[in-house]
Protein backbone atom coordinates (compact mmCIF):
# COMPACT_ATOMS: atom_id res chain seq x y z
CA UNK A 1 0.00 0.00 0.00
CA UNK A 2 2.74 2.57 0.80
CA UNK A 3 4.65 1.62 -2.29
CA UNK A 4 1.34 2.55 -4.42
CA UNK A 5 0.95 5.50 -2.43
CA UNK A 6 4.96 6.61 -2.98
CA UNK A 7 4.92 5.59 -6.56
CA UNK A 8 1.76 6.91 -7.95
CA UNK A 9 1.98 10.42 -8.93
CA UNK A 10 -1.56 11.28 -9.31
CA UNK A 11 -2.78 11.64 -5.22
CA UNK A 12 -6.28 10.71 -5.56
CA UNK A 13 -5.42 7.66 -8.28
CA UNK A 14 -3.26 6.56 -5.35
CA UNK A 15 -5.52 6.97 -2.78
CA UNK A 16 -8.22 5.22 -4.44
CA UNK A 17 -6.37 2.52 -5.93
CA UNK A 18 -5.05 2.08 -1.92
CA UNK A 19 -8.89 1.56 -1.08
CA UNK A 20 -10.10 -0.86 -3.23
CA UNK A 21 -6.83 -3.08 -2.51
CA UNK A 22 -7.92 -2.74 1.26
CA UNK A 23 -11.63 -3.20 1.12
CA UNK A 24 -13.22 -4.27 -2.14
CA UNK A 25 -13.33 -7.95 -3.47
CA UNK A 26 -12.87 -7.00 -6.84
CA UNK A 27 -10.92 -4.21 -8.77
CA UNK A 28 -10.79 -2.45 -12.05
CA UNK A 29 -8.10 -2.76 -14.58
CA UNK A 30 -6.77 0.75 -13.88
CA UNK A 31 -5.94 -0.90 -10.27
CA UNK A 32 -4.46 -3.82 -11.93
CA UNK A 33 -1.95 -1.89 -13.83
CA UNK A 34 -1.25 1.08 -11.19
CA UNK A 35 -0.05 -1.82 -8.59
CA UNK A 36 1.82 -3.71 -11.65
CA UNK A 37 3.38 -0.55 -13.34
CA UNK A 38 6.22 0.68 -10.77
CA UNK A 39 5.25 -1.30 -7.46
CA UNK A 40 5.40 -4.60 -8.84
CA UNK A 41 9.05 -3.56 -10.60
CA UNK A 42 10.14 -2.35 -7.62
CA UNK A 43 9.53 -5.92 -5.43
CA UNK A 44 10.73 -7.97 -8.57
CA UNK A 45 13.74 -5.91 -8.55
CA UNK A 46 14.99 -7.32 -5.12
CA UNK A 47 13.67 -10.63 -5.82
CA UNK A 48 16.09 -10.65 -8.48
CA UNK A 49 18.81 -9.46 -6.84
CA UNK A 50 18.82 -12.01 -3.90
CA UNK A 51 17.87 -15.28 -5.96
CA UNK A 52 20.78 -16.87 -4.62
CA UNK A 53 20.67 -16.27 -0.85
CA UNK A 54 19.54 -18.30 2.04
CA UNK A 55 15.58 -18.30 2.35
CA UNK A 56 15.82 -17.37 5.76
CA UNK A 57 18.38 -14.68 5.71
CA UNK A 58 17.03 -11.07 6.65
CA UNK A 59 17.53 -8.66 3.40
CA UNK A 60 16.39 -4.75 3.50
CA UNK A 61 15.93 -2.32 0.71
CA UNK A 62 15.26 1.55 1.34
CA UNK A 63 13.61 3.05 -1.92
CA UNK A 64 13.65 6.69 -1.78
CA UNK A 65 10.64 9.04 -3.74
CA UNK A 66 12.08 12.79 -4.10
CA UNK A 67 12.14 13.55 -0.09
CA UNK A 68 10.38 10.91 1.30
CA UNK A 69 12.13 7.11 1.61
CA UNK A 70 10.78 3.45 2.27
CA UNK A 71 12.59 1.37 4.20
CA UNK A 72 11.35 -2.52 4.05
CA UNK A 73 13.36 -5.49 5.72
CA UNK A 74 12.07 -9.12 5.32
CA UNK A 75 13.32 -12.78 4.83
CA UNK A 76 14.09 -14.09 1.47
CA UNK A 77 10.81 -16.26 1.77
CA UNK A 78 8.83 -13.08 2.41
CA UNK A 79 10.27 -11.10 -0.34
CA UNK A 80 8.87 -13.81 -2.44
CA UNK A 81 5.83 -14.31 -0.62
CA UNK A 82 5.36 -10.15 -1.06
CA UNK A 83 5.84 -10.62 -5.04
CA UNK A 84 2.94 -13.41 -5.22
CA UNK A 85 0.76 -11.32 -3.70
CA UNK A 86 0.79 -9.03 -6.55
CA UNK A 87 -0.69 -12.16 -8.74
CA UNK A 88 -4.25 -13.30 -8.78
CA UNK A 89 -4.37 -17.07 -8.20
CA UNK A 90 -3.95 -19.28 -11.82
CA UNK A 91 -7.53 -19.89 -12.64
CA UNK A 92 -9.36 -17.55 -10.55
CA UNK A 93 -11.75 -16.06 -12.48
CA UNK A 94 -14.70 -13.86 -11.45
CA UNK A 95 -17.44 -16.14 -11.43
CA UNK A 96 -15.16 -18.19 -9.01
CA UNK A 97 -14.04 -15.61 -6.54
CA UNK A 98 -17.54 -14.16 -6.30
CA UNK A 99 -18.81 -17.37 -5.82
CA UNK A 100 -16.66 -18.14 -3.25
CA UNK A 101 -17.08 -14.82 -1.10
CA UNK A 102 -20.97 -15.16 -1.50
CA UNK A 103 -21.04 -18.63 0.12
CA UNK A 104 -18.88 -17.03 2.98
CA UNK A 105 -20.70 -13.97 3.33
CA UNK A 106 -24.36 -14.86 2.37
CA UNK A 107 -23.87 -18.12 4.16
CA UNK A 108 -27.67 -19.45 4.69
CA UNK A 109 -26.20 -20.81 8.02
CA UNK A 110 -24.87 -17.19 8.91
CA UNK A 111 -28.32 -15.58 8.34
CA UNK A 112 -29.32 -14.80 11.81
CA UNK A 113 -26.33 -12.88 12.59
CA UNK A 114 -26.85 -10.74 9.95
CA UNK A 115 -30.27 -10.13 10.42
CA UNK A 116 -29.20 -8.98 14.46
CA UNK A 117 -26.43 -6.71 12.78
CA UNK A 118 -28.74 -5.15 10.56
CA UNK A 119 -31.53 -4.97 12.89
CA UNK A 120 -29.43 -2.20 14.80
CA UNK A 121 -29.13 0.03 11.66
CA UNK A 122 -31.01 2.80 9.92
CA UNK A 123 -32.57 1.46 6.85
CA UNK A 124 -30.36 3.00 4.69
CA UNK A 125 -27.21 1.21 6.34
CA UNK A 126 -29.04 -1.79 6.18
CA UNK A 127 -29.34 -1.31 2.31
CA UNK A 128 -25.64 -0.30 1.80
CA UNK A 129 -23.94 -2.77 3.79
CA UNK A 130 -26.43 -5.30 1.97
CA UNK A 131 -25.04 -4.35 -1.04
CA UNK A 132 -21.75 -4.75 0.02
CA UNK A 133 -21.98 -8.15 1.46
CA UNK A 134 -23.41 -9.22 -2.25
CA UNK A 135 -21.00 -7.74 -4.53
CA UNK A 136 -18.06 -7.00 -2.67
CA UNK A 137 -17.40 -3.31 -4.16
CA UNK A 138 -16.64 -0.39 -2.07
CA UNK A 139 -18.44 2.81 -4.25
CA UNK A 140 -21.02 5.12 -3.44
CA UNK A 141 -24.24 3.88 -3.72
CA UNK A 142 -25.43 4.14 -7.74
CA UNK A 143 -22.45 4.46 -8.68
CA UNK A 144 -21.93 1.69 -11.65
CA UNK A 145 -19.87 -1.40 -10.64
CA UNK A 146 -19.60 -2.89 -14.06
CA UNK A 147 -15.51 -2.30 -14.70
CA UNK A 148 -14.86 -4.10 -11.34
CA UNK A 149 -14.26 -7.48 -13.23
CA UNK A 150 -10.90 -8.43 -11.06
CA UNK A 151 -10.19 -10.63 -8.41
CA UNK A 152 -8.37 -8.81 -6.07
CA UNK A 153 -4.78 -10.08 -5.98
Amino acid sequence: MLLVMLTQEDPMLAAETVLHIWYSAFVTQSVIDVINEKPRQLVQAVCTKIEGREPDVVLAKTWTFGERSLRLVLTKDQWISLLSHFDLPTGLTYEMAKQNRVGITLAPERVDFRERGYFAQKPSSRIVNMRFREEGILLPFGRRRDAFIHPNP
